[in-house]
């Protein structure tokens, strides 16, 4: 696992009691300190904040570094489109006539 990289001048609070349900937490900028922290993680504009609960219940936000592995997804792609064109319904109706057995 990943060390935690926490989200400098980001604070997550959790809903204070008796907040209605729909109400799930608040957060508070540091703006200087925010604005430091989303420029240097930054990534072709945009930057992922994790909302979490620490094992004590303290409530904190930390950078997602999860990144999605790009040949796995281009093959799993490649895969089911396969599937899919060697097993479309060739419409004769019969549901005995559409079985590969």
């Amino acid at each position: 696992m990943a060390d935690i990289i926490f989200a400098n001048g980001i604070i997550y609070k959790q809903p204070r009691a008796g907040a209605p349900d729909f109400v799930k937490g608040a957060l508070s900028f540091k703006v200087e300190e925010a604005i430091a922290f989303l420029k240097e993680n930054e990534e072709n504009g945009w930057c992922n904040v994790n909302l979490l609960v620490s094992k004590a219940g303290k409530p904190y936000a930390a950078l997602d570094t999860w990144k999605p592995i790009s040949s796995y997804n281009s093959t799993a792609k490649n895969v089911n489109n396969n599937y899919v064109k060697s097993n479309k319904y060739n419409g004769s109706g019969n549901e005995e006539d559409d079985m590969p057995f």
